[in-house]
């Protein structure tokens, strides 16, 4: 359906009333309050009722922004805020903001109504094609006729050469907007041209006429202008028509129950004089501006518009059927649900395809002899009705790259106290060789090859290298930070509970500290330094005491770790030690093994295998 824009302030001055969108901001509110007398909702509905519908509501700058992609310049129209309604197609004297409001604001509304008649009723120029001239720079009487492409010469708008017909045809070949209508004559023996009478399309003719003689000093006027025909009839141009209609077969056709004066009132509401002749019949006269009027159904169509079929009254079929499915339905319903439970999936495509789809692609040439051709295509790829499945689903398969695969993989973990990348190391090997794939360099085995993963622990990560140098998998330890700060955090919490349960709590400490306090008192009277030095003396040896008991516990929580982990490094801290502690803790391990806390690897490996035993490995495997 046609679809014209018109300005809100035209609108609000033809139909009397301020329509409006209430703004967001309270500041307008005031200004609300008194211009504003019906909503853009109550429009809507204004136009739902006359068969109109109300597109968007939207700006000349918003427009602008949209054509062009880009935002529009300081220097651009004033941005009016624009209404876009959609028309019926047959309703080609509402086409412009004068076949709506009939208050003519700017010339551009005109070539609005000669493009929208230009591709509504013209059918895009095949059938008239409509030009606005300045009677001023010619002078009649003008002549339509036919001539050949060689004797018409004159100078196109805008340009200052004179072209002949077969040259501008050239010329605008290469221009956007003429392009589209110049395959209408470029192959006919003849162009038409316009020497004399201009009243070619009268139905058009008289549609412009209408909607712009409003603004003459006789409306629906206009000058006399003699038509001659090939046949040298005459025709008297803006001539209403008069046509007859029956009540009764009107209120049968729409399901209302009107009487005759009624009807006659709402015929006016839609620009149709109505005069009541008896009480069955009327006889509307149909102005020169309603061409799409051909026949009494029209008529029924514009009283119901204007009664509203909202107001329609629901009520049951007079006859009393049973639905039934068709066997064909039922029949591909049912098969169609027992071909997708076996796994096929359903592809609904387009009924339209392109040329090339059914012959060049097919590689059959005569699928075009018994196509069904679309002569007006929009797009290449709907030009013809799909004559077989095939290429529906071939364009389905073109379009379903998504890249992706299914693939079956081995992931395999151990978990362990004394866990050691050789574990994982034999198990690769064993799965290898049950693969009958052999350690090689050469290409055609497998081998390790050091690498770097932020996943892994540091040093601790290597890639399974394949055939053609494939990298199949990752052999790594996973990174245990979170061990090291464990265990600082436990042996934080075990020296302060340590010290704690054996020195603050004990009744030594809280007789040593009350007697502190007491000599000390009796210090401050008396001033004797023997007694101060006896008692510092004894608080240092119970510091002393206390500090040995506290590093003995330290030594055998660290022979306890040492133990556990057979003396391995078995995490990296997160940062460099100093190197004097470093050094210290050396010392310490060695002085651990010394005193025999920690034994060492070749004791255990004397005591028993490198291997965990069943009740200390655990092994997780998918």
């Amino acid at each position: 359906m046609p679809t014209i824009a018109i300005r809100k302030p035209l609108l609000d001055k033809h139909l009397g009333r301020v329509y409006c969108t209430f703004p967001s901001s309270l500041a307008h509110i005031f200004e609300i309050i008194i211009t504003c007398q019906s909503t853009e909702k109550e429009f809507d509905e204004l136009c739902f009722d006359y068969g109109l519908e109300l597109d968007e509501v939207t700006s000349e700058k918003a427009t602008l922004e949209k054509e062009r992609g880009h935002a529009a310049t300081s220097d651009e129209p004033c941005d009016f805020e624009v209404y876009k309604i959609e028309v019926p197609a047959n309703r080609y004297d509402l086409v412009c903001v004068e076949g709506l409001t009939r208050a003519l604001h700017n010339y551009a509304s005109f070539i609005d109504l000669q493009d929208k008649l230009h591709q509504n009723i013209c059918r895009k120029r095949t059938l008239v094609a409509i030009g606005t001239h300045d009677l001023n720079t010619i002078s009649g009487p003008f002549k339509y006729t036919a001539d050949y492409p060689k004797n018409i010469r004159f100078i196109p708008l805008n340009q200052n050469k004179e072209f002949t017909a077969a040259e501008l045809m050239e010329f605008y070949s290469a221009d956007s907007h003429l392009k589209p209508y110049l395959p209408i004559i470029r192959d006919k023996e003849r162009y038409p041209v316009i020497y004399d009478a201009n009243g070619v399309a009268i139905i058009v003719l008289d549609t412009v006429v209408v909607m712009f003689s409003q603004y003459s000093r006789e409306r629906f006027t206009i000058e006399p202008v003699e038509v001659v025909y090939e046949k040298d009839n005459r025709k008297e141009a803006l001539k209403s028509r008069e046509l007859m209609v029956r009540v009764s077969e009107i209120n049968t056709k729409i399901g209302f129950q009107l009487d005759s004066e009624t009807m006659a009132e709402l015929l006016g509401r839609m620009s149709l004089e109505a005069n009541v002749i008896t009480e069955n019949t009327l006889k509307v006269t149909i102005p020169p501006s309603r061409h799409d009027i051909l026949h009494e159904c029209d008529i029924a169509e514009d009283v119901g518009v204007a009664y509203g079929y909202n107001k329609l009254v629901r009520r049951l079929p007079e006859s009393n059927t049973v639905a039934k499915a068709f066997p064909l339905n039922k029949l591909s319903d049912l098969l169609r649900g027992e071909v997708a439970a076996t796994g096929w999936t359903e592809a609904l495509n387009f009924a339209l395809c392109s040329r090339e789809d059914i012959s060049t692609r097919l590689r059959d040439e005569k699928a075009l002899e018994n196509a069904v051709h679309i002569s007006n295509p929009k797009t290449q790829e709907f030009q013809v009705a799909r004559s077989s499945l095939l290429p529906g689903l071939m364009k389905t398969l073109l379009s379903n790259h998504v890249g992706a695969r299914n693939e079956r993989r081995l992931a395999a973990v151990f978990y362990n106290k004394t866990a050691g990348f050789e574990i994982i190391h034999g198990f690769l090997d064993r799965v290898m060789r049950l693969l009958d794939i052999n350690p090689s360099k050469n290409g055609d085995g497998y081998y390790i090859r050091s690498c770097d993963n932020p996943t892994f622990f540091p040093g601790r990560c290597a890639s399974i290298v394949g055939p053609r140098n494939s990298v199949l998998g990752v052999l790594a330890m996973l990174s245990d930070c979170l061990l090291i700060i464990a265990i600082a955090l436990c042996t934080a919490l075990a020296g302060e509970g340590l010290t704690y349960l054996l020195v603050y709590r004990s009744e030594q400490y809280k007789r040593l500290k009350s007697e502190m306090e007491r000599k000390t008192k009796r210090l401050e009277k008396k001033k004797q330094e023997v007694g101060d030095a006896a008692t510092n003396r004894d608080m240092s040896m119970f510091k002393m005491k206390s500090m040995f008991a506290i590093g003995l516990a330290f030594t055998a929580l660290l022979s306890t770790f040492n133990s556990i982990f057979d003396g391995r490094v078995v995490a990296r801290l997160p940062f460099v030690p100093i190197g004097f502690l470093q050094g210290l803790s050396h010392r310490n391990l060695n002085l651990q093994k010394a005193l025999g806390f920690a034994p060492s690897r070749a004791m255990n490996r004397q005591q028993g295998s490198w291997a965990p035993t069943q009740q200390q490995q655990f092994n997780y495997f998918r």
